[in-house]
Parts: C-alpha cells; sequence; structure tokens
C-alpha cells in the first residue's frame, strides 16, 4: 500500500534511495584498533582498517593487555577445589 496522493514513481524513488542509504552504512566499518572507518571491500585486513592495526591488535594479545574476562575469585575458587581433591 502507499500513502494517498503520493504517486509511485516518486515511492520507488524514495524506496531506492533509502536502500542505498543503507546499503551505504552497512559497507562502513570502524577499525577496533583505531576507531577508523573504512570499506571492508577495500582492506586485506578484515576485521582491521590496515596491517598495521592488526598487528597492534595482535601485540596487545600477545603482551596480555587484551584478555578474555573472567571471575578471577571463582576460578581461583574452581583450583583450590581440584587441587583438594587430588
Amino acid at each position: 500500500m502507499h500513502p494517498p496522493g503520493v504517486p509511485r514513481c516518486v515511492q520507488a524513488r524514495t524506496l531506492r534511495k533509502n536502500q542505498r542509504v543503507v546499503h551505504d552504512l552497512m559497507k562502513k566499518m570502524h577499525c577496533p584498533t583505531c576507531g577508523h572507518t573504512f570499506d571492508p571491500e577495500k582492506t586485506p585486513s578484515m576485521p582491521f582498517c590496515s596491517l598495521r592495526c592488526r598487528q597492534v591488535d595482535l601485540g596487545r594479545w600477545l603482551e596480555e593487555t587484551h584478555a578474555i574476562p573472567t571471575d578471577s575469585e571463582a576460578a581461583a575458587e574452581a583450583d583450590a577445589a581440584e587441587q583438594e581433591e587430588q
């Protein structure tokens, strides 16, 4: 259904324009390392904007600056319980 008084050709043009805008927005990504906006189709280093950002991220993981969060108290209690059982 279309709103009364609006020609179908205008509606079709508006729909195509809106689809193009949404597609353009979806094409752009933000680099998790530097925050730079980039086109993912033009970088070989997905999800990063460049090889440098990819290597910076890897370095952070290797230096343990980045880590998967855990509940350290629960982990310590579980380790203690395992050691008691042995």
